[in-house]
């Protein structure tokens, strides 16, 4: 997170109006502000995700079917994911290098996090099972996805090699 003294905590807060504000913690206890985002819609969820390299991203659901990316040092969100025809679930994890998005209807994509690009690896549940929370990381290139059916699904977040 920007900041001239790293010891100073950061506080990232979603406003009524669809505005993201993030403020600095004074050691006096009161808050600065330090950059401020219109997400033009309701914030659903706002989390924090650390890239490989170290940097931080701060992810916002919004309007419940959109998820917005934003790097703290910047002035403008980064890139934005849209399912209009969907409800996100839960926060979207960074598992081995992808962001993994899951859906109410069905839907687990891979998402670049730096691009914001949909990967090559996609899986659309067939029949009534979705995603009922965020999937997570279950040892190298898997992820764990518990499904509206009571089953979970072992997602493989790479494609299979072509024969």
């Amino acid at each position: 997170m920007p900041s001239n003294d790293p010891a100073r905590p950061h506080v990232c807060l979603a406003l009524t109006n669809g505005w993201i504000d993030l403020v600095q913690l004074e050691k006096d206890g009161k808050l600065t502000p330090v950059r401020r985002w219109n997400l033009n819609g309701q914030v659903n969820r706002i989390f924090l995700r650390s890239l490989a390299d170290g940097s931080q991203r701060i992810g916002c659901v919004v309007d419940q079917s959109r998820l917005v990316w934003i790097d703290p040092e910047e002035g403008e969100p980064l890139w934005e994911y849209r399912r209009p025809d969907a409800v996100l679930v839960g926060q979207p994890q960074l598992i081995d290098g992808v962001l993994l998005v899951a859906d109410q209807a069905g839907r687990f994509v891979t998402l670049d996090p730096q691009t914001g690009k949909v990967g090559e690896r996609a899986v659309h549940l067939q029949g009534s099972m979705a995603a009922v929370a965020s999937p997570v990381a279950f040892g190298p290139g898997l992820a764990f996805a518990p499904l509206s059916d009571g089953t979970v699904l072992l997602l493989p977040l790479k494609p299979s090699p072509k024969p």
